[in-house]
């Protein structure tokens, strides 16, 4: 009989289950019936509870890790966006180093029966160069100027011509200057011609200091070895 009541109570809504329970006589068996129908109907919400927390941790921790995951793509993508950007702007950079470096370089006339004789400065490019100083030497020792070097070499500074830089003047591409030339007339002799051609040759050193207009710097001496005193 309790059974078959326990199994009729099971159907019950919550609130059916409390009015037939308002029937039955304190301490009846009906009475025990409700009451373990009651602490059945408990227990099994209690079981629906426990596993409703389980799901939520699983799903709040699948959920971290979805969100671990995703600001560590976040991460690899921007460092990856940041290093790309690095290389194109590093491009950029080499492309206009090379777009406005200047290449500055001497060239160093002494055929007396091929004028002009002389030594002259030249920017290949492709970019300009800004002319810092130019500096003289001979015999491995600076001198002030032209006059000086012509002087210590005993050329007639009367037949000779100069052309000097000031400080920031601007070499243009594919721009030529004769530093220091043999004029040619009919008051130079042959022999004029050929103590020329040995200074220019074997004595004298042009040492130029140039930038970029990036400000890139560098030297160039017209003879290695001969722009100092060592």
């Amino acid at each position: 009989m309790g059974y078959e009541v326990r199994r009729s109570l099971a159907s019950k809504t919550l609130d059916e289950l409390a009015d037939w329970a308002s029937t039955v006589g304190p301490g009846s068996e009906n009475d025990q019936t409700v009451k373990a129908e009651f602490l059945r109907r408990q227990t099994a919400l209690q079981v629906e509870v426990t596993q409703a927390t389980k799901d939520t941790a699983a799903s709040t921790r699948r959920s971290a890790h979805y969100l671990l995951a995703s600001v560590i793509a976040i991460l690899i993508s921007a460092l990856i966006s940041a290093f790309f950007s690095g290389l194109q702007y590093q491009d950029a950079h080499d492309q206009l180093r090379f777009a406005t470096k200047p290449s500055v370089d001497f060239d160093v006339e002494d055929e007396p029966s091929a004028p002009p004789m002389g030594i002259a400065i030249e920017n290949g490019g492709p970019g300009p160069a800004t002319i810092k100083s130019i500096s003289i030497y001979v015999d491995r020792k600076p001198v002030k100027d032209w006059k000086e070097a012509t002087d210590i070499a005993k050329i007639n500074a009367n037949h000779t011509m100069h052309f000097d830089f000031d400080l920031d003047d601007t070499l243009a591409v594919n721009e030529k200057d004769w530093l220091i030339q043999l004029k040619h007339s009919a008051n130079v002799n042959p022999n004029e011609s050929n103590e020329f051609a040995n200074f220019i040759d074997d004595r004298v050193g042009i040492e130029v200091f140039y930038c970029s207009k990036l400000g890139e710097c560098g030297s160039k001496c017209s003879t290695n070895g001969r722009c100092s005193e060592r």
